[in-house]
C-alpha cells in the first residue's frame, strides 16, 4: 500500500482529535474541587480515551457518569471497546506467561457485544452524540503478549461490522498500538483494511475512519 499526501490541497478543516487524554479522573483535579476532565478541557484537551461501555454489561450504567462528565466539559469520548472476559478462552483468563492473545472464542458473539455496546450508547445519548465521538477496537493488540496480525484483523473486522450495524454513522478505527516499533503492524493493518477480504463480510475492505497509535 502506498500513501501520497498533497499538502497543498485543502480537503476540509482538520479536527485536532489527537489532543486527548486517557482514563479521565472525574472526581479529582489539580485544585481538588473541579473534575479533572473539566480542568483539562480549559487548557485544550478535547478528547478523552476510555473503555466506558466496552466491558461487562453490568458496569455500563456506572460508566454513564464518566461519559456525562466528558460531554459536560465540552469534550468528546474515544471509546475503546475491549473483548469481555467471558469471550476469552480459559488459558488467556489465567494469564499464563508469554501467552499470545488468541482473541475471542466466538467472533459472532464478539460482533454482537460490539453491536449491543454501540446500541446502548445510542439509546443513552442519541445517535448524533455518539457519531460525533470515536470508537476504537481494543488496546495495544501488538506486542509479546498481543495478537497475531491476522487475528487482530479478524477482531477488528467484526468490531467494525457490529458497530456499523448499530449505527451506520459511528466512527471506527484502530489498531491502537504503542511505540513506533509496531509501525509495521500498523502498515499491515492498513493494507488489510484497504485491500484485503473482510473476515466478517467477505467483501474487500473494512471501514476505517481514523488510525490510532500512541507512545
Amino acid at each position: 500500500m502506498r500513501i501520497t499526501v498533497d499538502a497543498g490541497h485543502v480537503v476540509a478543516p482538520l479536527e485536532p482529535f489527537w489532543a486527548g487524554q486517557c482514563n479521565p479522573m472525574i472526581q479529582t483535579s489539580a485544585d481538588g474541587d473541579v473534575p479533572l476532565v473539566t480542568y483539562m478541557a480549559d487548557v485544550g484537551i478535547r478528547y478523552w480515551r476510555d473503555n466506558l461501555w466496552g466491558g461487562p454489561k453490568e458496569t455500563w450504567p456506572e460508566q454513564d457518569g464518566t461519559a456525562e462528565a466528558i460531554l459536560a466539559a465540552g469534550a468528546k469520548p474515544i471509546v475503546i471497546v475491549g473483548v469481555p472476559g467471558e469471550l476469552f478462552p480459559a488459558r488467556k483468563r489465567d494469564h499464563l506467561p508469554r501467552d499470545r492473545n488468541p482473541g475471542p472464542v466466538d467472533m459472532a458473539a464478539w460482533q454482537g457485544h460490539v453491536f449491543e455496546t454501540v446500541a446502548y450508547a445510542v439509546k443513552r445519548f442519541g445517535a448524533n452524540e455518539v457519531s460525533s465521538g470515536y470508537g476504537g477496537c481494543m488496546n495495544e493488540p501488538a506486542g509479546p503478549s498481543g495478537m497475531e496480525l491476522d487475528i487482530d484483523c479478524r477482531v477488528y473486522d467484526h468490531f467494525a461490522t457490529g458497530a456499523r450495524r448499530a449505527l451506520p454513522a459511528v466512527k471506527v478505527g484502530g489498531p491502537n498500538v504503542s511505540t513506533r516499533a509496531w509501525l509495521p503492524f500498523v502498515h499491515s493493518f492498513l493494507t488489510h483494511c484497504t485491500e484485503e477480504v473482510n473476515y466478517a463480510t467477505g467483501d474487500v475492505g473494512t471501514p476505517l475512519d481514523f488510525v490510532a497509535f500512541h507512545s
